[in-house]
């Protein structure tokens, strides 16, 4: 069972990154926001490092480092994450 909830959050873990980094090649930033996503594929890039070395690593606070730059990048008031960080603990 134990296994089975390892193999589950690595799941979750794949699927946020894959999530994360069609973002980037759908919606390309304008040049302005260039330094931004460039640090959020920097953190994507350490995050899958450290799985590759470890799947059961915990990434979790580049995740929300990761989380931060992309309401700065997308301008998202306090009350618009509220919303989106809300969604997640449902």
């Amino acid at each position: 069972m134990l296994r089975l909830m390892f193999i589950y959050i690595a799941i979750q873990d794949f699927y946020y990154l894959i999530n994360m980094l069609s973002v980037f090649q759908t919606h390309p930033s304008p040049p302005k926001n260039q330094p931004i996503a460039n640090q959020i594929i920097t953190l994507v890039d350490q995050i899958l490092s450290a799985k590759k070395q470890n799947p059961e690593a915990d990434t979790s606070q580049l995740k929300k480092q990761i989380d931060q730059l992309v309401y700065k990048l997308y301008d998202l008031t306090e009350e618009e994450i509220k919303i989106i960080e809300g969604g997640y603990n449902e």
